[in-house]
């Protein structure tokens, strides 16, 4: 695969000059596994389905950044494949504050779930989405059978109106 056309943001991005991308053969910046999925991911282009999106961890002067490419394949009026246009952006950022985020869950969900105290998430109607083993343990239910059933369920009438106020 030759490249016929980068941008400046490109040439910039990966601190090459122009006329040397040009003249060598595009070799993905990927890992083998990723390159071997990208290849495989494009030979599924057809002119029914001619746009794929993918995202892939670029190694760039041994520091990892994500991209994320929507790639078009170009036929011709007899569904001959032509050429590829690409668009790419640098999605590092974005992965990054997902993994955080996921990390940042995983830490809280350890916690409630290990807490010593019973914790559990009710929506505005009373109806319970979420409760850790503390909270099962002392009302005797599995964790199974309290999702979707509401503190009147569980509680004595006087005693749900009551958490529902509070939680009002």
């Amino acid at each position: 695969m030759t490249l016929t056309f980068v941008n400046d943001a490109y040439c910039r991005y990966f601190n090459k000059e122009k006329e040397i991308i040009l003249r060598h053969p595009f070799k993905p910046p990927f890992n083998e596994y990723e390159i071997k999925e990208f290849y495989k991911n494009i030979s599924f282009l057809s002119p029914k389905n001619p746009v794929i999106t993918m995202e892939f961890r670029v190694r760039i002067n041994e520091k990892i950044f994500w991209h994320r490419w929507m790639i078009r394949a170009i036929f011709d009026d007899k569904d001959c494949l032509r050429e590829y246009q690409a668009v790419g952006s640098d999605v590092t950022m974005r992965k990054r504050i997902e993994e955080a985020l996921r990390e940042s869950e995983e830490k809280y969900r350890t916690l409630v779930e290990n807490a010593g105290e019973a914790i559990a998430t009710v929506d505005k109607t009373g109806m319970f989405l979420f409760m850790n083993k503390t909270a099962t343990i002392r009302l005797g239910i599995d964790s199974e059978s309290y999702i979707g059933k509401t503190m009147w369920d569980l509680f004595p009438k006087l005693t749900a109106d009551r958490n529902i106020e509070a939680i009002r």
